[in-house]
């Protein structure tokens, strides 16, 4: 007789970021899921967190993964996955961490590592890499990211419309020929006309 174990509580993590590399419009967020036995899994968080890396992105979403695990007193192993082979490396396998970011300022990677190595030991957590395609996460930023993209082209239109110049359009008026009579009104009339918002041509 197979003896069935018990399905171990999983959380996917991870974090996206729109408009990447265009400095101060970029739209970081990361989100948590848990593996609740359906397809699409159970939304525990989703977060926008403003102008910010990816790799920022991918690290709070690990960190709220493990909070989630401590506020909730799980008193069993909890695996966490992400699909950032950057944060996996820092945090298991000593990848070097840049002190510093590419503008000089004190990198929060390596705040953010050192977080994750706590938890991970206090929670009695792991975290295990795989692909996107495997993560539940990954699955919702494909979405999200192409429901935002779509949205800003929708309204990238939407004021292209209203800023677009309305056409002016000439008309033309005919003075007032009560006085004339005969040849005379009919041989003048063209000459007369004036097109409106024209100067006159002959200064």
């Amino acid at each position: 007789m197979t003896v069935k174990r018990p399905r171990p509580v999983t959380l996917f993590s991870d974090g996206s970021v729109y408009n990447n590399g265009q400095k101060g419009c970029q739209e970081a967020f990361y989100a948590v899921f848990l593996d609740d036995g359906t397809e699409e899994g159970k939304l525990l968080f989703h977060e926008d967190i403003g102008d910010a890396s990816v790799n920022e992105a991918e690290y709070r979403g690990v960190i709220a993964a493990l909070r989630w695990i401590s506020d909730n007193d799980i008193d069993e192993q909890v695996i966490i996955i992400t699909d950032s082979k950057l944060v996996w490396g820092h945090v298991l396998d000593d990848w070097r961490c840049a002190p510093f970011d590419k503008e000089g300022n004190p990198s929060k990677l390596l705040a953010f590592r050192d977080i994750v190595r706590v938890l991970l030991e206090v929670t009695d957590s792991r975290l295990i890499w795989k692909r996107r395609a495997r993560n539940m996460a990954g699955w919702f930023f494909e979405k999200e990211v192409d429901r935002r993209r779509k949205e800003k082209y929708a309204n990238k239109k939407e004021r292209k419309r209203s800023k677009r110049k309305t056409v002016r359009r000439w008309t033309l008026s005919f003075p007032d020929l009560s006085g004339y009579s005969g040849n005379r009104a009919a041989s003048t009339s063209a000459d007369d006309a004036i097109a409106v918002g024209t100067t006159d041509r002959h200064g």
